[in-house]
């Protein structure tokens, strides 16, 4: 009897063996976390887009391992927190250094920061991920491609459904349409003269898990433009008769 065991027990952890370098390249585990590397992911970077990455990263000791175990078990929140941190930073920026104002507009600072929270964050998480799925794996027409469906077709559109939304909860939701006529076009390509390149690069080497948080980077001081832009006053005739209502 217990040398029959033995062999058992060897196949047991051969087997195991075996599965391990499946599991380590994604191989099918099903996981909502896999899909945000499956593919390769974004960049080349392949199995360092895996949770079993980011669980090595933490385990190492890395300074960013926390932050890597959070985007693994909560992306969405955490990349929401990460946006709501640097548009608050960006809106008191825009305010003290900027606009040199002598105190701080907190419900202007709270809005702006709640936009960051539940706005930007979240829709940038699954944006970048369906681009990864979307166009999937490595290389430079990849990384092209998705930065033309990032720039040409999305932050357009996002610009403005920023602003509108931002009006909205300041009360001016009668000066959409007149603010996005003076100013969206503007803050468009200021965009592009910012994004475009830094993109390229996000796309072409960063993880996908980790595209929010690279993007984020930049995005404190575009952020402190976009508050001073969408705060900027209307100066089209339209405001007039906004102003005797």
């Amino acid at each position: 009897m217990k040398t029959d065991e033995k062999p058992c027990a060897l196949s047991d952890q051969e087997s195991k063996a075996s599965g391990d370098p499946e599991d380590q390249q994604g191989g099918g585990s099903g996981s909502e976390d896999d899909g945000y590397g499956s593919g390769g992911g974004d960049g080349g970077h392949g199995g360092d887009d895996s949770p079993d990455g980011y669980s090595k990263g933490k385990d190492s000791g890395s300074p960013f391992g926390w932050y890597l175990l959070l985007l693994n078990k909560h992306p969405v929140t955490t990349k929401g927190i990460t946006s709501a941190l640097l548009t608050l930073f960006g809106d008191l920026v825009c305010q003290l250094m900027i606009e040199k104002s002598e105190t701080i507009d907190f419900t202007r600072l709270g809005i702006f920061t709640l936009l960051g929270l539940l706005l930007v964050g979240p829709t940038l998480h699954f944006w970048y991920l369906i681009l990864s799925k979307w166009l999937p794996g490595p290389g430079t027409l990849r990384a092209v491609a998705r930065l033309i469906l990032d720039q040409f077709l999305f932050s357009p559109i996002f610009i403005g459904v920023f602003i509108s939304a931002l009006m909205t909860l300041e009360g001016h939701s009668h000066d959409i349409v007149p603010k996005l006529k003076q100013d969206w076009l503007n803050v468009v390509f200021a965009n592009w003269k910012i994004w475009i390149p830094f993109q390229f690069f996000n796309f072409l080497l960063v993880p996908q898990q980790l595209q929010v948080l690279a993007a984020n980077v930049i995005a404190l001081a575009w952020n402190t433009y976009l508050s001073f832009a969408a705060h900027k006053d209307i100066i089209a005739p339209a405001r007039k008769d906004s102003i005797s209502s």
